[in-house]
């Protein structure tokens, strides 16, 4: 295995790092850009292309290695066309825990350190050759005290990871850290329901939608700004964990089982939302909000993904009205698989130009 870390380390290969057995899901992708016999650090980067910090984890935790496959070249791809490829590290000290950890100490970065026995996330205080201090933040950016660990129990150690940089962000912002605590988290389910969407829409609130198959779950199944709705559907700006917009999500009015806004997690997310969740779609009172958006979508030339009881389709639409949409089919490559058409009763969600949707058009583009 270490002649293959080598190898890949050398020559800049992108890998896929399975590092517990117990979890075939469980995997770190990037660059590996330094190694021993005890020791890996990784340059990590998402399935989105998008640079994700920094990993340390030990050799032995190693159980398979993937480099040159179709999943690592579509991520690859979209890493080189990312405008922001992450910090650069320096290595002064032969053991590499020691040169992660003064990286985040020095850029002042938040660390998730997972040992044999905890988690824990936060800022580094100091650190020796036997512990280090950590003060612990939450995901809503709130310091919960401070931790000790043996060094030598660490398994792995994360720095300036996409999760890492939005707790940064929400503890030293102040326009986080009163607003999270501001007001107390509503729920609310059928009764009066179309009365707070009306409210969520006209206040321009961050909002969790839940969907029926998901009544029980904490923070909703989709998070967004709504537009538009009536009786019958419902049109909203998708905002990603990180506070991006994530593209336009399309609804049928009656999957929806309740509505969350104001509480920690939407004012978290709220925290985090920058200017990119604007759009320039124009809704129309009395047009269906759903052919409005196939048409924004026909006219940007954006991709869709429209999901229906008999399957998930994306690509461009070709055609549309009250009766049918007809789509070009592209898979996750961007690979051309012909033409679908698809009953427009049938439809049962359609996000557009969102971030997969957008991962999709620029592999397209640059196939072309």
């Amino acid at each position: 295995m270490m002649e293959i870390v080598k190898a890949c380390c050398e020559n800049q290969e992108m890998v896929i790092v399975k590092y517990d057995e117990n979890d075939e899901d469980l995997f770190l992708c990037g660059y590996i850009k330094h190694y021993n016999e005890e020791e890996v650090i990784m340059k990590c980067v998402n399935e989105r292309g998008q640079y994700d910090g920094y990993a340390m984890l030990m050799s032995s935790r190693i159980w398979r290695m993937n480099y040159k496959g179709k999943k690592i070249e579509r991520i690859r791809s979209l890493f080189e066309r990312q405008k922001y490829t992450g910090k650069d590290m320096e290595y002064k000290e032969s053991r590499l825990i020691y040169n992660i950890l003064e990286f985040a100490e020095t850029e002042k970065l938040i660390v998730t350190v997972f040992t044999t026995e905890t988690e824990i996330e936060g800022y580094i205080k100091n650190y020796d050759d036997k512990t280090i201090h950590i003060k612990k933040i939450d995901e809503f950016g709130l310091e919960q005290g401070c931790s000790v660990t043996n060094i030598n129990k660490i398994l792995y150690l994360f720095a300036d990871t996409r999760e890492g940089r939005n707790r940064d962000v929400l503890c030293r912002g102040g326009n986080g850290h009163n607003l999270l605590n501001a007001r107390e988290y509503k729920r609310n389910n059928a009764k009066g329901l179309m009365d707070i969407i009306n409210y969520c829409c006209c206040h321009n609130l961050v909002t969790s939608i839940y969907d029926y198959d998901s009544e029980q779950s904490v923070d909703g199944n989709w998070v967004g700004i709504i537009d538009g709705f009536n009786k019958k559907e419902i049109l909203f700006r998708h905002i990603s964990v990180d506070g991006e917009y994530d593209g336009y999500v399309w609804k049928r009015m009656d999957s929806i089982c309740g509505i969350g806004h104001s509480g920690k997690y939407e004012n978290k997310i709220e925290a985090l939302c920058n200017d990119t969740i604007q759009e320039d779609m124009k809704i129309k009172r009395k047009k269906p909000l759903l052919l409005s958006l196939l048409n924004y979508s026909k006219k940007k030339k954006y991709i869709i993904s429209m999901i229906t009881a008999h399957g998930t389709w994306t690509g461009f639409i070709k055609k549309c009205d009250e009766r049918v949409v007809e789509l070009k089919v592209l898979n996750k490559y961007a690979h051309e698989n012909g033409i679908i058409m698809v009953k427009y009763n049938d439809i049962d969600i359609v996000r557009c130009n969102g971030g997969d949707e957008r991962d999709v058009l620029t592999l397209y583009k640059s196939q072309a």
